[in-house]
C-alpha cells in the first residue's frame, strides 16, 4: 500500500443526510397538519351544535338549590294550558296530586249571525307518583347546562325570550322560583328561559317542560302497584264475611294455590288473579269512592308478615243514554290501591270479569 495514497468515501444513502432529514420533516408536517385538521373539524362541529353538546353533558350550573322532598308546589302556565303538581305525604311516602286545565278553545265561525259560545275549559285531576319522583330529581336542585348571563332586553329575541311562552314557577324549600319560558335550544332538545327574579338567562332540560305540558299522558300513574310481584308471598281476598288466601306457586309465574295446599295448582284462582292484574287506573276521580257505590272486593299484598299494600274494587252504577232512547244501566268500576291513593275509573269489561268471576274464587 502506498503512503501517498488517500481513501475516499463513497458516496450512497448514509453520506445524504440532508435528504433523509427533508423526508422526516414532511411526514411530521402531514400528520400534524391532519391532526390540525381533524381537531378543527370537531371544533367547528360542536359551536354548531350547542344542543347536542349539552346533551352528552349532564347540567352543572345551579339554578335553584333544594332537594325533592322539598319541592312543595310545581306549576306550569301556557297559552294552551296550565299544569299545578302538589306534594302530599301519607304512610306510604310522597306523591303528587295534579291538576291539567285546558284552555278554551275557539269558537268555529257564526252561521248567519247565530250567536256562538266558548268552549268550558276542561279539568282533569289525577295522581303522580313514579314520573312526578323523576321529575322532582330534576328540579331539586334545579340544574342548568349553561348560563347565559343577565339578559337586556336587547338579546331577549336571541333566545325566544321576547314573546315568552310562558311561566314555570317552583316552591322549593319555601321559596317561589319563577322561569319565563323562550324558545328552545338548536335542535329542539332543551329550552331557553330567564329566571324572573335575577334576569339572568339559562338553558335548562327540556323534558322538563314536556313532562308538565303532557302531564296526563307522562305523569299520570297508570300502575297499581309500586312493589314488584315477585315479592308476594302471599294474597288475602276479602268480599264481605268471605276470605280466602292464595299464595303463589314457586318457579311456575302466574300460578297460585290455596293457602292451606300451598303446591296444589288452582287454575280458577290462577285465572282470576290475572285478570285482576289487567286493571289499570283511567282517569282519577277523588280519594272517597263515588257517591252509591259498593265495594266488590278488597286484596291485601303480603311479603312474609309485612303488607305490601291492598286493593279495593268498588261497583258503581253509571246511567247513560244512548241516542234514539233510553240504554239499559251499566255498572262503572273504579279501583283504588295503596300507590294510586285516589280512586280511578277502569275499564268496564275488565272490572266486571273481576266482578263476576270472584264467586268462583271465594267458594
Amino acid at each position: 500500500m502506498s503512503e501517498g495514497r488517500v481513501s475516499t468515501p463513497k458516496l450512497g444513502g448514509s453520506a445524504r443526510p440532508g435528504g433523509a432529514l427533508t423526508r422526516r420533516l414532511r411526514r411530521s408536517l402531514a400528520l400534524h397538519g391532519g391532526l390540525l385538521l381533524v381537531a378543527a373539524t370537531v371544533g367547528y362541529l360542536s359551536l354548531g351544535k350547542p344542543a347536542a353538546r349539552e346533551a352528552a353533558s349532564q347540567p352543572e350550573v345551579v339554578i335553584a338549590a333544594g332537594k325533592p322532598t322539598g319541592l312543595t308546589r310545581v306549576e306550569l302556565t301556557t297559552p294552551t294550558r296550565s299544569v299545578v303538581l302538589e306534594a302530599q305525604q301519607d304512610a306510604a311516602g310522597r306523591y303528587y296530586t295534579g291538576q291539567l286545565t285546558r284552555a278554551q278553545q275557539a269558537p268555529p265561525a257564526p252561521d248567519a249571525g247565530a250567536p256562538t259560545l266558548p268552549s268550558p275549559p276542561e279539568t282533569q285531576r289525577f295522581v303522580a307518583v313514579t314520573a312526578a319522583e323523576k321529575l322532582a330529581e330534576q328540579l331539586a336542585p334545579l340544574r342548568a347546562y349553561r348560563s347565559l348571563g343577565p339578559l337586556p332586553d336587547s338579546r331577549l329575541a336571541e333566545f325566544g325570550l321576547d314573546k315568552p311562552e310562558g311561566t314555570l314557577k317552583l316552591t322549593l324549600g319555601g321559596t317561589v322560583h319563577e322561569l319565563i319560558l323562550g324558545g328552545t335550544t338548536p335542535g329542539g332538545a332543551d329550552r331557553y328561559v330567564k329566571h324572573a327574579q335575577t334576569g339572568v338567562g339559562y338553558a335548562i332540560v327540556g323534558s322538563i317542560v314536556r313532562d308538565l305540558e303532557a302531564a296526563d299522558a307522562r305523569l299520570t300513574e297508570r300502575s297499581l302497584q309500586g312493589f314488584e310481584p315477585e315479592r308476594v308471598t302471599l294474597v288475602r281476598i276479602s268480599e264481605g264475611e268471605r276470605q280466602r288466601e292464595l299464595v303463589p306457586i314457586q318457579g311456575s309465574v302466574g300460578s297460585w294455590a290455596d293457602a292451606s295446599e300451598p303446591g296444589r295448582l288452582d287454575e280458577t284462582a290462577g285465572n282470576w288473579m290475572l285478570k285482576l292484574g289487567r286493571l289499570r287506573p283511567n282517569s282519577y276521580a277523588s280519594e272517597a269512592a263515588p257517591e252509591g257505590s259498593t265495594q266488590v272486593v278488597k286484596v291485601e299484598y303480603f311479603e312474609g308478615r309485612r303488607s305490601l299494600g291492598d286493593l279495593i274494587l268498588v261497583r258503581a252504577p253509571a246511567d247513560r243514554v244512548a241516542e234514539g232512547g233510553p240504554e239499559a244501566a251499566k255498572a262503572a268500576y273504579y279501583v283504588r290501591t295503596s300507590h294510586t291513593r285516589w280512586f280511578a275509573s277502569v275499564i268496564g269489561a275488565t272490572g266486571e270479569q273481576v266482578d263476576q268471576d270472584l264467586g268462583s274464587v271465594l267458594r
